[in-house]
């Protein structure tokens, strides 16, 4: 395997590791920002605060399931 493949898959699976570890920090802020904004009476603001908390967790999933194909496609004797 040439030295440029390897460096190119370590970047990819470094650049999808990293992306999934901030959308799941994300979700965890917004997360905790959504019990704040109830603690405060303020249900548009929880409602906004959950969305986007979802929407960060959801994005983290798609990232791993992509960091988990890319490991093993570079893994898999076929290839």
């Amino acid at each position: 395997m040439p030295q440029n493949q390897l460096s190119e898959f370590q970047v990819t699976v470094s650049g999808l590791a990293r992306a999934a570890a901030r959308d799941e920090r994300l979700a965890t802020d917004y997360a905790r920002l959504a019990a704040y904004m109830a603690q405060d009476g303020r249900p548009s603001a929880v409602e906004l605060f959950e969305g986007l908390s979802r929407h960060h967790a959801i994005r983290a999933l798609e990232e791993r399931g992509q960091l988990e194909a890319t490991v093993h496609a570079q893994h898999d004797p076929a290839n």
